[in-house]
């Protein structure tokens, strides 16, 4: 019995101390997630120069309400032409899309433009299986219904592979 006991204490315990816990959307919620353009050392290249003209065709039908990106140079000009075609201006946020992305993004279309580490832990923060959207030209666009069911969209635009 009481090694019953200990074993049953054991295992709550590591179920308390093992890892984070999964975050979730807030119903209603869209969360479009997207890598940078292809770029070098002065920028975009010409191959994310025109991957950036393509993401405007490729979110046509997607509400947007808000651009947000982490301040790195890259991710603005991957955004820039998709922000004019909407009227909406490219708000920069840390580095932590989960606290601040999350919180801002309840009830509303948000689009998260980074770098893959911030996309890894989006998805691993949100506990999503599978691969995350890390390649240029991958989006995924993460929906939450009313009842906070998480729908994910996956999409490929731009150049072809």
């Amino acid at each position: 019995m009481k090694r019953r006991l200990f074993l049953a204490s054991m295992l709550a315990l590591g179920a308390c101390a093992g890892g984070p816990q999964a975050r979730a959307m807030a119903p209603g919620s869209t969360l479009v997630v997207l890598r940078h353009a292809e770029k070098d050392a002065e920028g975009l290249t010409g191959d994310g120069m025109a991957r950036a003209q393509a993401l405007v065709a490729a979110l046509a039908d997607t509400e947007i309400d808000a651009i947000l990106t982490p301040n790195i140079a890259r991710n603005g000009p991957t955004v820039r032409l998709l922000a004019e075609a909407r009227g909406l201006v490219i708000e920069q946020r840390p580095h932590d899309p989960l606290g601040s992305v999350l919180a801002e993004g309840a009830g509303r279309s948000v689009l998260w433009v980074s770098r893959k580490n911030e996309i890894r832990d989006i998805w691993r923060g949100l506990g999503i299986e599978g691969d995350a959207p890390l390649d240029y030209g991958d989006v995924s666009i993460l929906r939450t219904d009313a009842a906070g069911r998480l729908i994910i969209e996956r999409r490929r635009f731009g150049l072809p592979d």
